[in-house]
């Protein structure tokens, strides 16, 4: 089953599979990386003829949590000089920093290596052409990070608005599974947010992220709406592998690309297993698998449908072949009254015993250790070519449903197992077999999200190669280096503070229905309409 988390409009899927997968030792989350004293982070750069620069904030004007540092700094737009506030957190060793006017925002985002090297920077501009229309231009430009000289001297009179100051800052969520476990932070400063989401398992790791501008704030009274703009970049399946390929090129690692995704669908799933003719799937927590059970059960036939069965099949496996049946009166019992199984043999014990018959011989019995009564067959002769007739029947569609629960075909329990999904009203994907997963490091396209689905890397490989693929916006940057253009979207929250506002609760405003809901909007005056809140079963609250 695929759980949700739900956060600005973006969704962390997190699979809850009920049998192990591979272990790719994914830990409790990433290591905390601890600054040494003195250690100072400092970049900038260009891009589309402005010039920016940042460094350490040691007298921020509010508080951060234990653990991100906050930066300002400068950004030279023409003549006009506009200042940066922001925060960059030492853990994964990214940054994001933003300012703003009446028709414009800005926000430079990028992360850096364990020496507080720079790795690579983008530049989002959302811009208007004046302070009164509705019409957002979003664009993404990637920074040429190399000194540059702020000329402009007077700056930028602040533009009030955006996130209140007491809501600015790093808010985080963590939650376990067992093995899996997701970590969420958001950084919301005043005219931009930073979302990150890890999901980690014991088949590997999901990351994605979010970022996006403040268009509009409103005080509601007991919560907040927010409005926010970003450009989306999309790219074909083959420029998102080619991103890939370039990205493991460049980096120097090793993996395996697939054609397709090789995980389990997302959503519900099923499928018969081969052995035993179990049910395996990520159904809902709490589904009746007694009552389809008990359902199987129920069809047993009655004795004598049964021993009809039993003679057509010998006689159509060898015609001429004589099974005699043994009736409830013609049995007769041995000390203990039972038949008894031994080495995989029916023999009967005591007085009369059957295994000196010459022909094959069976009787319909009925078992009652569960208080099931399903009915079976005991067969009985001292002949090899017996056992392989017997076994032709165990495989046969015949052989249903003398026990139904332990024998009947993979192909009449998928059959019974889809109409009772029907009857319960669940759709859910029917799987020929069981998943298969890569033995080692893979990537593959998500059509889902539009990226790449890194699988199968440990935590070392994780923290030097795969983080860096979202935290430098490396897809980002190809897309845009290879023509793509993007597009506007908007996207509206509803945001409550508790608890002395140390508490945040996330929900998303949708058009459409709950059941295919519409969470980003291509036009801003759709967002300011919308007044229907996702109803999200797995909705969460962020702590500072």
């Amino acid at each position: 089953m695929k759980n949700v988390i739900k956060l600005f409009g973006f969704t962390a899927l997190i699979a809850i599979i009920g049998f192990g997968f591979i272990s790719c030792d994914p830990g409790g989350g990433d290591p905390v990386i601890t600054n040494p004293a003195g250690t100072s982070f400092s970049v900038e750069g260009s891009f589309d003829g402005k010039k920016f620069s940042l460094t350490n904030a040691e007298n921020y004007g509010r508080s951060v949590s234990s653990g991100d540092y906050a930066i300002k700094g400068e950004l030279e737009d023409g003549d006009i000089l506009y200042r940066l506030t922001g925060t960059y957190d030492p853990v994964t060793r990214n940054y994001t920093a933003s300012a703003a006017s009446s028709i414009i925002r800005y926000t430079v985002s990028g992360a850096f290596d364990e020496a507080g090297v720079p790795l690579g920077s983008t530049a989002t501009i959302l811009s208007r052409p004046n302070s009164s229309s509705d019409v957002w231009t979003a664009v993404t430009h990637v920074v040429v990070e190399a000194p540059v000289t702020i000329s402009a001297i007077p700056f930028e009179p602040e533009y009030e608005g955006g996130v209140p100051p007491f809501a600015q800052g790093w808010w985080r969520f963590s939650q376990s599974w067992g093995s899996d476990r997701v970590d969420a932070k958001v950084l919301l400063s005043q005219w931009d947010i930073l979302q990150e989401v890890v999901f980690s398992s014991s088949y590997g790791k999901e990351y994605d992220s979010f970022s996006g501008s403040v268009i509009e704030t409103e005080n509601k009274g007991s919560y907040w709406d927010v409005i926010f703009g970003f450009p989306s970049y999309t790219g074909t399946k083959a420029q998102v592998i080619a991103a890939a390929d370039a990205y493991k090129s460049d980096k120097g690692f090793t993996a395996e690309k697939l054609d397709e995704n090789p995980l389990p669908p997302d959503g519900y799933w099923w499928y018969v297993s081969s052995g035993d003719g179990g049910m395996v799937s990520s159904l809902p927590a709490g589904f009746d698998y007694t009552g389809f059970e008990t359902l199987i059960d129920n069809l047993k036939p009655e004795k004598e449908a049964v021993a009809s069965a039993v003679e057509a099949f010998f006689t159509a496996v060898d015609i001429g072949q004589t099974v005699r049946r043994l009736t409830d009166a013609e049995f007769i019992p041995g000390p203990d009254g039972t038949a008894h199984y031994s080495n995989g043999y029916w023999y009967l014990v005591g007085d009369g015993n059957m295994s000196t018959l010459s022909e094959p011989w069976y009787y319909v019995d009925v078992d009652d250790v569960n208080g099931t009564n399903p009915l079976y067959v005991i067969f009985g002769l001292n002949n090899f070519t017996y056992w392989s007739r017997l076994s032709r029947w165990e495989n046969s569609d015949q052989h249903f449903p003398l026990n139904p629960r332990n024998n009947m075909t993979r192909a009449k329990r998928a059959e019974l197992f889809r109409q009772y999904l029907i009857d319960k009203g669940i759709t859910a994907e029917e799987l020929d077999s069981a998943p298969s997963f890569p033995s080692q490091p893979s990537y593959w396209y998500d059509a889902d999200r539009g990226d790449i689905f890194w699988f199968g890397f440990n935590q070392a490989q994780y923290n030097q190669y795969i983080n860096q693929w979202y935290t430098t916006n490396y897809l980002q940057k190809y897309l845009i280096g290879h023509g793509v253009l993007p597009q506007t979207l908007y996207s509206k929250h509803k945001i409550v503070f508790t608890s002395s506002n140390s508490r945040m609760t996330v929900s998303d405003y949708i058009t459409g229905t709950q059941e295919s809901p519409v969470f980003e909007w291509s036009s801003l005056s759709t967002a300011r309409s919308a007044a229907t809140i996702f109803i999200d079963p797995d909705e969460v609250t962020l702590t500072r």
